[in-house]
């Protein structure tokens, strides 16, 4: 029996993972049962507390944080907060534009079921005929709708990764007409790099 530990909260910009399994599990594709959880709000290297006092000692293009095992580089021109778990980095006093990042641990017996991550997304996207997209240890696919806030035509972008026993759910919201074109662009253009950043720490060194 499988279980999701370590699932955000679902917020409006960011569709649950857990939903989405669940989803995968009435289709067919997979088996298991699945438990969504929710973080204390970042009990991660990223508490408020943290994230201030990071974006203050930060003197170089990108900064690290962690969800869980999972650690990953933001662009340090961002605003950071915490969205009942999920990390919303955006561009100082705005709000037009943003990226969320959600981590969620697949587990078996109360401890993460290597590769799990990895085989979920690989599922979800063939069902849903996504481009699967390979590199550096971990497998994702994307694709992009009109959102429900924001202007008129105001578009998000969702990423789902999986990496060993974690699905990462990173979105990206761009008001189709308010805010600067070029911090826009700044903000859409960091997603690649962030993905890329994704990593497991695990001190025990075991494959996670």
């Amino acid at each position: 029996m499988f279980e999701l530990l370590n699932c955000n909260a679902p917020v409006p910009l960011v569709p649950a993972v857990g939903a989405a399994l669940l989803h995968l599990k009435k289709g067919g594709v997979a088996r298991e049962k699945y438990e969504p959880q929710t973080h204390s709000p970042f009990q991660l290297t990223c508490s408020r507390a943290h994230l201030a006092a990071a974006a203050i000692r930060s003197r170089s293009q990108m900064r690290t944080l962690s969800i869980g095992a999972v650690s990953f580089d933001v662009a340090d021109f961002f605003d950071l907060r915490d969205d009942d778990g999920t990390l919303v980095a955006y561009p100082p006093t705005s709000d037009y534009a943003n990226v969320r990042i959600s981590v969620s641990t697949v587990a078996k017996d109360g401890k993460p079921s290597p590769g799990a991550g990895e085989r979920i997304t690989r599922s979800i996207a063939a069902k849903e005929q996504r481009e699967l997209r390979e590199e550096d240890g971990k497998v994702w696919y994307s694709y992009s709708q009109l959102a429900s806030d924001g202007s008129s035509g105001s578009t998000i972008t969702f990423w789902h990764i999986g990496l060993g026993a974690h699905t990462i759910v990173v979105s990206c919201f761009i008001d189709s007409v308010e805010g600067e074109p070029a911090m826009k662009k700044c903000v859409i253009d960091s997603v690649v790099p962030l993905i890329h950043s994704f990593r497991v720490d695990d001190p025990s060194g075991e494959p996670l």
